[in-house]
């Protein structure tokens, strides 16, 4: 594992390394400065499986992460955790956000770079009650999977491809603060037994 720690200072960038690195499978990246965001360039890195937006109190940026490379988010139940924003090279055909440990904030952003092959997200909630802000993903995915083992609530979704929605586990599920797209006229909770909170778009205009 490689830890990164990006603390408070006067400067107005917050620069990872751009060099080559390889056989390190996971990242922990944590940034506390106050205001300075950080971007991790995956273009020059192989190998990773695991990234870790990890107690940042500021925004933190995932890019080019290789294919099978899951995300997660780690809060303490009372930091208020910045942004996360991810996106994955061409060849990505699914992503796995985990949401880890009481999140409180912090709007996220998953997409692919380039190309249209992202077809699925997977959403996952666990270890505490979790929030986040506004959920982005990539208007190429049809397959949303949400599996809460612990209370998720989160702000608005832009999901403009997707068809299907499903959620699993025993966890709460708050995502009607906005209403889902038009094209997300499948909505699976059939094996979820929580509370599920879920505000439909306007699915006459599919």
């Amino acid at each position: 594992t490689l830890a990164v720690t990006f603390a408070s200072d006067a400067g107005d960038t917050n620069t990872f390394p751009a060099a080559t690195i390889t056989n390190i499978e996971n990242f922990s990246i944590k940034n506390q400065d106050d205001n300075d965001a950080v971007t991790v360039n995956f273009a020059n890195i192989s190998g990773e499986a695991l990234v870790n937006n990890n107690l940042s109190t500021s925004d933190v940026t995932f890019s080019n992460l290789a294919a099978g490379t899951n995300v997660d988010i780690t809060g303490n139940g009372s930091l208020a955790n910045g942004a996360t924003t991810i996106t994955h090279v061409a060849a990505t055909t699914a992503s796995t956000i985990d949401i880890i440990g009481g999140t409180t904030a912090g709007n996220i952003s998953d997409s692919q770079a380039s190309g249209s092959k992202l077809v699925t997200t997977t959403i996952t909630s666990t270890g505490a009650a979790n929030t986040v802000g506004t959920v982005g993903i990539d208007s190429t995915v049809t397959a949303l999977n949400i599996d809460a083992t612990t209370d998720l609530t989160t702000g608005a979704f832009t999901a403009a491809g997707v068809t299907t929605l499903t959620i699993t586990g025993a966890g709460d599920v708050d995502i009607d603060a906005g209403a889902l797209g038009a094209a997300t006229d499948v909505i699976d909770a059939s094996a979820s037994t929580g509370d599920i909170d879920v505000l439909a778009g306007n699915v006459a205009d599919n």
